[in-house]
């Protein structure tokens, strides 16, 4: 219970590579959801992945960008491996 209200300030996310799977005319998206619900639109830095990506705090659940986020980049091998999630206060 306290872990799950930790993460509601601060996760730092780990993926095995996640890759931008939906295609948008010369633009490839990826979706990530944070673990939990962050308490308010978090800030999203220190990523690694493919370079010439771009990093939307927005998502189509609740468009505050508090339940997940999306990415973009311009190839077909966009992808994300790792970076900080911050909603302190």
């Amino acid at each position: 219970m306290n872990l799950q209200r930790c993460l509601r300030y601060f996760e730092n996310y780990k993926g095995a590579n996640t890759h931008g799977g939906f295609y948008a005319g010369t633009t490839y998206l990826g979706h990530v959801f944070y673990k939990v619900r962050k308490r308010t639109r978090p800030t999203l830095s220190n990523w690694t992945g493919a370079s010439g990506l771009t990093l939307t705090n927005s998502s189509g659940g609740d468009g505050g960008g508090t339940d997940s986020f999306f990415f973009s980049g311009q190839s077909a091998g966009a992808y994300l491996t790792a970076g900080d999630i911050d909603s302190e206060l």
